[in-house]
């Protein structure tokens, strides 16, 4: 083994020296390995020793990720003058991690990690459940024109928990639903700096919620000729900084049968005796309102989590916290720049921030300020 594997490790450590430069693409899979490297000391030159069971160490884990290997040998009239093999990674060295080493008195061992990335091209390829942030939802509020009949109040009603209920059912979070209170409620009931009066008295201060995103639905009814046009507005937001993050709108139409538009003199106690037993919810525009939501949700769970690094003191500040999703433990990687795949762990996390150190205590944190940061999820 130790005739070929010298060349093996030559080669395939070039390579890894290119890669550890190389910014890879949108997003990219971590794969961690363990492996233990041995080398003999000879001369009592154990620098060397040490240097040789780390490209051991570092060439066994090539090979348990994977690796392509390319041979051809040259002779000349029947007499083998060399071989020439050539080994690929299936995945780019990032970085490596020495757990321990140790000198045995003829062998030096190094145990270590090693961090190798695979890239992909598209956002995510795997989004878990408990990534998706919860979700609290407010009573939809509904606006009516003056030149539609109270009767279509309830329609207006049963086209918004029709909206509700079938996001709960399709988006994979957890939805809550808050049944008192606005936005503005929760907003005012978090401000600490309140004059007391008697409008602050009666603001709602029993709104709470722990979620990390808030949605508001607004619906605004009106007529046209013989059609109701439900206009939908669904506004997300950011808990706690309240900060807007989407807003969809929606036209739900809704066609009144011939003869249904009574006047406004029509008596209340006559409503339920002339009330158009054939109008319709609006089915597929709401499957239409509820797609785009969840489709909105999801694709914002699932971008990567990544923002700039502060500097403060020896540490780095990242302004994503557990609400983001951000757990202690994590690893991160700088995205682009000259010190791209550079790795961190996270090793505090708070709400809104996480503190991160480098992987390497060689790598200065100072240089690596103003430059972004992605988490990447898993167990490392």
């Amino acid at each position: 083994m130790h005739c070929t594997g010298n060349l093996f490790k030559l080669l395939f450590l070039a390579a890894a020296t290119f890669f550890l430069n190389v910014n890879i693409g949108i997003s990219a899979n971590l794969t961690v390995l363990e492996t233990t490297g041995i080398a003999a000391i000879t001369s009592d030159q154990e620098s060397k020793a040490r240097r040789n069971a780390i490209e051991d160490a570092i060439f066994l884990a090539a090979l348990k990720i994977g690796a392509d290997v390319e041979g051809s040998s040259i002779s000349n009239d029947g007499i083998l003058i060399r071989n020439v093999v050539k080994l690929d990674s299936r995945a780019q060295l990032v970085d490596f991690d020495i757990l321990s080493e140790k000198n045995t008195g003829t062998h030096y061992k190094v145990k270590m990690k090693t961090f190798f990335a695979k890239e992909t091209n598209h956002i995510t390829t795997n989004c878990n459940k408990d990534k998706f942030p919860n979700i609290s939802m407010f009573s939809p509020r509904i606006f009516i024109t003056s030149n539609v009949d109270l009767k279509h109040e309830a329609l207006a009603e049963t086209v918004a928990n029709a909206i509700y209920q079938n996001l709960e059912l399709a988006y994979p979070g957890k939805i809550t639903i808050i049944n008192s209170g606005t936005i503005n409620d929760l907003i005012n009931s978090e401000s600490n700096d309140e004059i007391l009066d008697y409008s602050s008295l009666r603001k709602t201060k029993s709104v709470k919620s722990n979620s990390q995103i808030l949605i508001e639905a607004n619906i605004n009814v009106s007529r046209k000729k013989s059609t109701l046009h439900h206009k939908i507005q669904i506004s997300a937001y950011k808990n706690f900084s309240f900060e807007p993050l989407f807003t969809l709108k929606h036209t739900a139409k809704v066609g009144l049968p011939l003869g249904s538009t009574l006047s406004n003199k029509t008596p209340i106690r006559a409503l339920n005796v002339l009330w158009p037993k054939d109008i319709k919810v609006p089915s597929k525009a709401i499957s239409q309102i509820v797609a785009k939501i969840n489709e909105t949700l999801i694709k914002r769970a699932c971008l990567p989590l990544e923002g700039k690094l502060l500097h403060n003191g020896e540490q780095l500040t990242l302004g994503k916290g557990s609400l983001a999703g951000v757990k202690k433990g994590d690893l991160a990687y700088l995205v682009s720049g000259p010190e791209s795949w550079t790795l961190l762990r996270v090793t505090k996390v708070e709400k809104l921030a996480a503190t991160l150190i480098p992987l390497n205590d060689r790598v200065s944190s100072k240089k690596l300020a103003g430059q972004t940061a992605r988490i990447l999820k898993g167990d490392y």
